[in-house]
């Protein structure tokens, strides 16, 4: 099953997964991918406060957090782009004791990956 939520915010796609999430087997996933509409300073770590508080809850389900990508057809000076470089180091920062958490980092290159 696969929910798309343009525009939304963090608050509201966690809450939407929670109630999805009890149907879920041991070996079925949970992605967490969201774009730049929270991204604004206090906004930002307003969902980053959700994300955790899911990833809390939700200790025995497998989750995936998506960084949110860097937006190319602006200036990397831009104020989205430092926003979001630093929405996803936090994000990095909040989840790195969840060991049932993977982060997909949209920002690495293919070099990076291998």
């Amino acid at each position: 099953m696969g929910v798309v939520m343009p525009g939304s915010r963090v608050e509201h796609m966690t809450h939407l997964a929670c109630r999805e999430i009890s149907k879920l087997h041991c070996d079925d996933f949970v992605i967490i991918w969201r774009g730049a509409n929270d991204i604004n300073g206090n906004e930002s770590n307003t969902g980053l406060r959700h994300i955790r508080k899911f990833a809390l809850r939700n200790e025995h389900k497998n989750v995936i957090a998506v960084t949110t990508p860097h937006k190319y057809d602006l200036q990397d000076s831009s104020f989205l782009n430092k926003e979001t470089r630093v929405y996803n180091r936090k994000l990095h920062q909040l989840l790195k004791d969840r060991h049932h958490v993977n982060i997909i980092d949209m920002n690495l290159t293919r070099h990076e990956f291998t």
